[in-house]
């Protein structure tokens, strides 16, 4: 598992700045990546952007934020024909929503089979700790696959 940016910092800088700064050929510090993600551009965790799709009080909610820079387009006259809504332009909130859903579906897998079915299965204990690598990195769609093709394999949840 890669070193999460939030648990452990200064392990996730010392891989992501080389890499910035091979990217942009600008030189970055680690010093400069905690600015980065401290004040620039904060990272925030798939748990915590939940207030943001299904919180319509928070000023983080989707519609809020991007209502409001298509009301400044709106505003500016860009648009002569038809005038978009949030949801003809932003589509982020159904991209969070389908995650919840595989989030879900994998879990649920994961809680259905049981250590005596994967020991059953060829490879099965190679195939569960890589759906749960998946898992744990946030790849909910390949957990769900690799989960389901290993309940079928092993004849069914418990």
């Amino acid at each position: 598992m890669r070193p999460g940016l939030l648990e452990h910092p200064d392990e996730a800088l010392a891989l992501h700045m080389p890499y910035l700064a091979q990217a942009t050929g600008q030189p970055f510090s680690s010093a400069d990546g905690k600015i980065i993600y401290t004040q620039l551009d904060p990272f925030i965790t798939f748990e915590n952007q939940r207030e943001w799709f299904h919180n319509p009080k928070s000023l983080y909610y989707y519609r809020n934020v991007n209502g409001s820079i298509l009301n400044n387009f709106i505003g500016q006259g860009i648009y002569k024909k038809v005038t978009p809504k949030v949801e003809d332009v932003v589509w982020c909130q159904d991209i969070y929503k389908e995650m919840e859903a595989l989030k879900a579906e994998s879990a649920s897998l994961l809680k259905k089979i049981s250590p005596q079915q994967v020991q059953n299965v060829p490879e099965g204990e190679e195939k569960f700790r890589k759906a749960k690598e998946f898992y744990d990195n946030y790849d909910y769609f390949d957990a769900k696959r690799i989960l389901a093709d290993l309940i079928a394999q092993a004849g069914g949840a418990r």
